[in-house]
């Protein structure tokens, strides 16, 4: 495969919906960070879109230069340049986690300040940020209304769901337990064997 890049995107992009690593096949959670989106134009096939995720990032420019422009299986090329050059980078991947906390009656600076803590506490335990605070144009009430969500609470914790399905671990704020939307993700973290943990 020939490609003429047209354009690469070296700031992050936050991505929408969940997306697979161009590279590595893994899944790229939505809102994770670090996430680069090349386009481009494929000779053969034409024009392109990819994403990167954030762990192979640091290794796309020195595999391009290693491999050249003639790839025919992007995913396997990669694999191979990576079990030769960087041997156990499998074994490094990250871990996974979403956060549940309690929202009624909080202010937007609690909400923050409570997401601010449980995230540096899951960096700091090695793990890496799934998304569940869902606020672009998409899950605002009136987009959600438009397309006839009766159960506007309901929506957003079935996309909280959804997003737990991409986690190894789910922790818990103080006060999960007398959140409904909270004890619902708390019982299928525990009936689907994902870690719990649980803030101080």
């Amino acid at each position: 495969m020939t490609v003429t890049l047209v354009s690469y995107e070296d700031a992050p992009v936050r991505t929408r919906k969940p997306h697979l690593c161009a590279y590595c096949g893994e899944v790229i959670p939505a809102g994770a960070k670090g996430t680069r989106r090349e386009s481009g134009i494929d000779d053969s096939e034409g024009p392109f879109r990819r994403y990167t995720c954030a762990r192979c990032v640091p290794y796309v420019w020195e595999f391009w230069n290693y491999v050249g422009d003639d790839v025919a299986d992007l995913r396997d090329w990669f694999r191979r340049y990576m079990n030769e050059q960087h041997p156990g980078w499998r074994e490094r991947v990250n871990k996974r986690a979403m956060i549940s906390q309690p929202m009624a009656g909080k202010t937007d600076e609690e909400i923050a300040e409570a997401r601010d803590r449980a995230h540096a506490k899951l960096s700091e335990m090695g793990y890496e940020f799934v998304n569940t605070l869902f606020t672009d144009q998409w899950y605002s009430d009136a987009a959600m209304k438009e397309r006839g969500v009766v159960q506007v609470p309901l929506c957003y914790l079935a996309k909280s769901l959804e997003n737990m399905s991409l986690c190894h671990a789910a922790y818990f704020c103080k006060g999960w337990e007398n959140a409904r939307g909270c004890r619902i993700e708390h019982d299928a973290a525990v009936a689907y064997g994902l870690e719990v943990l649980y803030e101080d």
